[in-house]
């Protein structure tokens, strides 16, 4: 077991909190497509495996699935020099699952990085595997937490048809529920993607996961140009609204109690949270509808992107390389701070860089102080005006 006593929690936030709100200087956090493989077609993939893609165009994060990933002895000698204010770590891919040393990894970034916690991103087709990280998770790091976001876009059948997996729907929330009933610091939940493919039934599909299969915890996205994948001319608009409805549904099954709060924490935490993800959710329903900046960007200052050979880049949407680990001899921190990082900081800064990436938008809103206001304004709002259960 791996606990950290109260005092070691209270001696990293301080240096956390100045990092993100006034330094800005070490990455709070990271995710790291561990692997580009994938045992799915999605036809609204980034990476392309749903489409045919010319293999000469796969460089960068959208590399060649045969590219040499990160061995697991690089990774832990990566995660010990990530420096002293990582929080999260995302595992993505591909399907990160397909990595059969994925537990290993993961003991790697809370053990030697130090991280809170873990966010795994699947399409559930590994229930094993899943099952076996979350009880790794809760027995050696019952003070951290895992969050594991489950894909399910669709009504069974046509999920399934989709992502060219006969099955995958059952075995998904198979896994979602399964891995609930681990420990309380596993937290699972469900995320609903709204694309071209699917805005007609999206709808349908939200209602079926919380009425009939028991979902209580649901995340909501949309679609965007990156990599490889570019939506349809005409029905942008279609798509916005279909997601901007299901979104309503969303908040008003979680007022009802029908639906939890997708933060691990309780109380007030819990309501900050929340005020957080609405805020969010505001800035990015503004954007698609007009974009324009409005925040500074705190790519390649707080958080950045792993790829699966170890290139380092800002974010998803601009996959201009900061450098590989691997010439690094894997000292991160040399490469975060390195001529290259310095000047993608720079022009992030001057171009006034702006999108609907959500991971981005989590990082500029926590380091934004006007941002940190609004939401202790809507966290009073809630907490005041949330009827009381005590009795």
């Amino acid at each position: 077991m791996n606990n950290r006593n109260p005092a070691e929690r209270r001696s990293r936030f301080l240096p956390i909190a100045w990092n993100c709100l006034v330094n800005r200087r070490s990455p709070m956090g990271l995710i790291h497509f561990v692997t580009n493989r994938c045992n799915a077609k999605c036809a609204h993939c980034f990476h392309g495996y749903g489409r045919e893609v010319e293999q000469t165009a796969r460089t960068g994060l959208f590399s060649h699935p045969g590219d040499a990933e990160l061995r697991l002895d690089e990774l832990e000698q990566l995660a010990r020099h990530l420096g002293p204010c990582l929080f999260n770590v995302n595992l993505s891919g591909g399907e990160p699952f397909l990595r059969e040393d994925l537990e290993a990894i993961g003991r790697a970034y809370l053990g030697l990085g130090g991280a809170a916690s873990l966010f795994v991103s699947t399409n559930g087709s590994f229930p094993e595997r899943a099952l076996s990280l979350a009880r790794m998770v809760a027995v050696e790091y019952p003070d951290r937490v895992l969050f594991l976001s489950i894909s399910l876009d669709d009504l069974p059948e046509r999920h399934d048809r989709a992502r060219g997996i006969p099955g995958l729907f059952e075995n998904a929330l198979a896994t979602y529920h399964r891995a609930r009933e681990v420990a309380s610091n596993v937290r699972c939940l469900i995320n609903l993607t709204v694309s071209e493919y699917n805005y007609r039934s999206a709808a349908a599909a939200y209602h079926h996961l919380i009425r009939d299969c028991g979902v209580r915890n649901l995340t909501l996205g949309m679609a965007r140009n990156e990599g490889f994948y570019t939506a349809s001319k005409g029905l942008e608009a279609e798509v916005l609204a279909t997601l901007e409805a299901v979104q309503g549904f969303l908040r008003k099954d979680r007022r009802a109690g029908r639906l939890e709060s997708p933060s691990e924490a309780s109380g007030l935490l819990a309501t900050m949270h929340e005020a957080k993800n609405r805020l969010q959710t505001q800035f990015l329903e503004n954007q698609r509808r007009q974009p324009g900046y409005v925040l500074a960007c705190r790519a390649a200052a707080l958080f950045g992107i792993l790829g699966p050979s170890g290139e380092v880049f800002p974010c998803e949407l601009v996959p201009r390389s900061l450098g590989n680990v691997r010439d690094y001899y894997y000292e991160f921190i040399d490469l975060w701070h390195d001529s290259k990082a310095e000047a993608m900081r720079t022009w992030i800064a001057t171009t006034r860089c702006h999108c609907t990436y959500e991971c981005a938008w989590t990082y500029n809103l926590l380091a934004d102080w006007g941002c940190l206001g609004a939401m202790a304004g809507l966290g009073l709002c809630t907490r005041i005006g949330r009827p009381r259960t005590d009795g």
